[in-house]
């Protein structure tokens, strides 16, 4: 929904909207003003991308004001992960690598049980993603799954994988 709201002297025709999600910037759509305010709600259905929109008020003289470099981005697809390994676990720590088709942050939520419960994350927004987790026990079954979360709150979650630490040394 875009909200386009505009005050005048008691003149105003009416509201623009305008948008470059169909082949360049052009108006829109356009609503009937009352005589000294307007507001006017336009709800559009747009595909993936970023877009660039404004709203323009005019008055019953042909006087115009605009406001526009405004921007929406749409984004509704969840990231895709891959190429998820643990690595050569040592005795106390693994290192846990995925890559993901956009800038995401990662997270990793590992333990000795299915249930897992611990959780190593970061937020930076990157789309190769390595998360080192320490203070493991040597010779364990660990078990893990890893998510990343786009801008837009689009999330997704592989899993449950496992890896096991190596033997203690000496």
């Amino acid at each position: 929904n875009f909200n386009c709201s505009a005050e005048g002297n008691g003149n105003l025709a009416n509201i623009t909207l305008y948008g470059n999600w169909s082949k360049g910037w052009h108006a829109n759509e356009t609503s009937t003003a009352s005589i000294t305010a307007a507001e006017s709600i336009f709800s559009k259905t747009l595909p993936e991308g970023t877009f660039a929109w404004g709203c323009q008020a005019y008055d019953v003289d042909g006087y115009q004001g605009f406001i526009g470099n405004r921007t929406i981005t749409i984004d509704s697809v969840v990231p895709v992960i891959s190429a998820i390994s643990s690595g050569t676990p040592a005795s106390a720590s693994a290192t846990i690598s995925w890559t993901s088709n956009e800038n995401t942050n990662s997270s990793v939520l590992y333990g000795t049980a299915l249930s897992l419960g611990t959780i190593s994350s970061s937020t930076s927004g990157t789309t190769s993603h390595s998360r080192s987790i320490s203070s493991l026990s040597a010779a364990t079954v660990y078990f893990y799954n890893v998510s990343s979360c786009d801008a837009a709150g689009n999330c997704l979650t592989n899993g449950t994988f496992n890896f096991t630490t190596a033997a203690a040394s000496g």
